[in-house]
């Protein structure tokens, strides 16, 4: 190998390490995960943070929100209903009793744009193997 290519190899794992270490940093500190939050909940207190999941029950001004696997219990002082065929994002901040949610926004039918994708793409395929015929080319014998 070539001295011009063990540099290039030698910035590109040192830019991919950098890359990640910070990454891990920033994302840790600005954008707590719930396995982070239930390890340690008084160490989250007061942070604030987007969950994206589901809606599972509704009891007055409170909810459980399922979110990567995890339930955490969600208040907010207006009602809020499940969304249909898609998920729901809460913004709000962390708190010892669970998640506070400042606002609450249904992505409806969210989830159907990979049903949609899916129908178009055989539709893209259909209309492909119907025009093109893809074949093999055979060899005149010559006499």
């Amino acid at each position: 190998m070539s001295k011009r290519k063990q540099y290039f190899v030698l910035v590109l794992v040192a830019c991919l390490i950098l890359s990640d270490y910070s990454i891990s940093n920033f994302s840790k500190k600005n954008y707590p995960l719930l396995p982070d939050y239930f390890g340690n909940p008084a160490a989250f207190n007061g942070t604030k943070a987007i969950l994206y999941g589901q809606v599972i029950s509704v009891e007055g001004d409170n909810f459980q929100f399922k979110s990567d696997n995890y339930v955490i219990p969600v208040r907010y002082d207006r009602r809020v209903s499940p969304a249909r065929f898609g998920t729901t994002s809460v913004f709000g901040y962390f708190s010892n009793n669970g998640f506070v949610a400042i606002t609450v926004q249904n992505l409806e039918y969210d989830n159907l744009k990979y049903v949609t994708s899916l129908i178009g793409l055989f539709i893209v395929v259909w209309l492909i193997w119907k025009e093109w015929k893809i074949g093999i080319p055979l060899r005149e014998k010559n006499a």
